[in-house]
C-alpha cells in the first residue's frame, strides 16, 4: 500500500503573510451642543476631534480648535489627549493633558459635551511576521502596521508618516524603499529642519552645477524628515516639481525630469498648520497619497520593549564579540518605563548598559534611564474624580461602593500609566485581568 508523500514545504513557506484579527477600532460618541444632540460612529483607532474638516469628528464651534483633542481606543476604554487646544479639554471639572476615559464617561470641549458610548472591535489584516525591513515588533498593533507597509511598499504611492520623535520614521522609510520596486535606486534623506531658509532651496532643488535631493533621488526614494518645517516658498516649489515630474536648479533655466517616490515624515499634526496657512494644502495632498502612523513605544502591545531591547543587544553582541542578555530585573525596569523618547531612547539606554556592564548579563543596576519614568499619579489628580467621589461612597450600600471604588482606582492607575494595563497592574500588585475587570462598570462578579 502506497503511503502519501509528505510535503517538503516548511511552515514559513506555507504560512500566509497576513491573517485577520480583531482589535478595538469602532467608537460611538454622543455629542451635545447648544441643546442639539447627535450620535457619531467612527471606525478608527485614533479619533481626532476638532473644527477642521479633516478631523474624524468635526465640531463647528468657535471655541473648538482646529485639532482640539484625540481619543486613542483601547480594549477597556480610551486615552483622551488634548492637542494643545486654545481653550482646553475638560474632564471632571478640570483641564486635562491626558486621562483615561471609560465607556459611559464624558468630557467637554468648547460648548460641547462628548460621551463615550461604546467601543467595539473591527477586523483588520495583521502580518504574521515580526518585522518589516529593519523594523521589529510583536502583537496586533505592529502586525497591523507591518501588513499595511507591505501593501504600501508594493505600490508606488507617496507616503506621509506621522509619529512622535524617536519612533523610527526614517527606518520605516528605508524599509519601504528596500521592499519596493525602487530598491535598486538611491535612497536620499533630507532633514528639512536642519536647513535655514536660504539653504533649503539648494538642498532640495539644486543650484548651478550642483544637483539637489530631488535629482539625486531619481528612480529611487526621497525621504523628507520634518516636512512641516519647510518654508512656504519651498513648499510651493516642491508641489510644482511633484506635479510636473521635473525640477529646475536655482540659477538655471533648464528643467530636469525626475521619477521618484517621496516618503515624508512629521512629528506634528498637519491640521493646525493647514488651518493657519503655514502649510500648503496642495502639497500635503501630493505627499499624503498614503498615510502611516507609527505608534509610540508606550502604545504598543506588551512584549515590544523587551523584544526591541534584545534585538539591539544582538547587534551590539555581534560587534563586540560578546553574548549579552538581560536578566529579569533589567527586563522589569525597561518594561515599566513609559519611554517618552521612544525607540531611540531605548536604543541609547541599552547601548549604554551594554558598554558599562561588568558582565554579559545586564541587571537593573547597569541601566540608567535619563528621562522621567512613570508619570506620578499626583500629576494627574486634577483629572481624576476619585478624590472627590470617595466621600460619596460612604452613603452607598457596600457592594455598590466597592464596585465604584474599584472602577475609580483602576481609572486612576490607567491614567498614570498612560493606558498600559501591564504597568497599572504592576503598580497595583494584581494580575492585569483584575484591572480589566475593575474598569468594566457593568461587571457583576463578586
Amino acid at each position: 500500500m502506497d503511503t502519501p508523500s509528505r510535503s517538503t514545504e516548511t511552515l514559513d513557506q506555507v504560512r500566509p503573510r497576513e491573517v485577520v484579527a480583531l482589535r478595538p477600532g469602532r467608537v460611538a460618541l454622543r455629542i451635545v451642543s447648544r441643546g442639539q444632540e447627535r450620535l457619531e460612529t467612527v471606525e478608527r483607532r485614533r479619533v481626532t476631534i476638532g473644527a477642521h474638516e479633516s478631523c474624524a469628528i468635526v465640531i463647528a464651534d468657535p471655541a473648538v480648535s482646529a485639532a482640539h483633542c484625540e481619543l486613542q481606543l483601547g480594549e477597556y476604554g480610551s486615552m483622551l489627549r488634548d492637542c494643545n487646544s486654545k481653550n482646553g479639554t475638560w474632564h471632571n471639572g478640570a483641564s486635562i493633558r491626558e486621562t483615561w476615559l471609560g465607556v459611559g464617561q464624558s468630557f467637554r470641549l468648547g460648548n460641547c459635551t462628548v460621551t463615550l458610548e461604546e467601543i467595539s472591535n473591527v477586523e483588520v489584516p495583521v502580518s504574521t511576521l515580526d518585522h518589516f525591513g529593519g523594523m521589529h515588533g510583536v502583537g496586533p498593533i505592529m502586525g497591523e502596521l507591518f501588513a499595511k507597509l507591505e501593501r504600501i511598499a508594493a505600490s508606488d504611492l507617496n507616503v506621509l508618516c506621522k509619529g512622535e520623535p524617536g519612533t523610527g520614521k526614517e527606518l520605516l522609510a528605508q524599509s519601504i524603499h528596500r521592499e519596493s520596486n525602487r530598491s535598486s535606486g538611491p535612497f536620499v534623506a533630507v532633514d528639512c529642519k536642519s536647513f535655514n531658509r536660504e539653504d533649503i532651496d539648494g538642498a532640495l532643488f539644486g543650484r548651478g552645477d550642483r544637483a539637489g535631493a530631488l535629482e539625486n533621488a531619481h528612480r529611487g526614494t526621497l525621504f523628507l524628515s520634518e516636512v512641516m518645517t519647510l518654508p512656504l516658498e519651498a513648499q510651493a516649489k516642491l508641489s510644482r516639481c511633484l506635479e510636473n515630474h521635473a525640477v529646475r536648479r536655482m540659477g538655471t533655466s533648464t528643467e530636469q525630469e525626475i521619477d521618484l517616490r517621496v516618503i515624508s515624515a512629521t512629528s506634528q499634526d498637519p491640521i493646525p498648520a493647514l488651518d493657519t496657512g503655514l502649510f500648503i494644502a496642495e502639497l500635503l495632498y501630493r505627499l499624503a497619497s498614503s498615510q502611516v502612523e507609527i505608534p509610540a513605544l508606550r502604545d504598543r502591545d506588551d512584549g515590544n520593549i523587551i523584544m526591541l531591547a534584545n534585538v539591539f543587544l544582538q547587534e551590539i553582541s555581534k560587534k563586540a564579540g560578546r553574548t549579552l542578555t538581560l536578566d529579569r530585573s533589567a527586563c522589569l525596569l525597561l518594561d515599566l518605563h513609559t519611554w517618552p523618547g521612544n525607540v531611540l531612547e531605548l536604543l541609547e539606554v541599552v547601548t549604554a548598559a551594554a558598554a558599562t556592564s561588568s558582565t554579559d548579563t545586564i541587571r537593573d543596576r547597569d541601566i540608567t534611564i535619563i528621562t522621567k519614568g512613570r508619570p506620578r499619579i499626583e500629576e494627574y489628580a486634577e483629572a481624576i474624580e476619585s478624590t472627590r467621589r470617595i466621600p460619596e461612597l460612604f452613603g452607598q450600600p457596600w457592594d455598590d461602593a466597592k464596585k465604584e471604588f474599584g472602577r475609580l482606582y483602576a481609572t486612576h492607575l490607567m491614567t498614570a500609566s498612560q493606558g498600559s494595563v501591564l504597568r497599572a497592574a504592576f503598580q497595583a500588585g494584581v494580575h492585569r485581568n483584575t484591572i480589566a475587570r475593575l474598569l468594566r462598570e457593568d461587571d457583576d462578579s463578586e
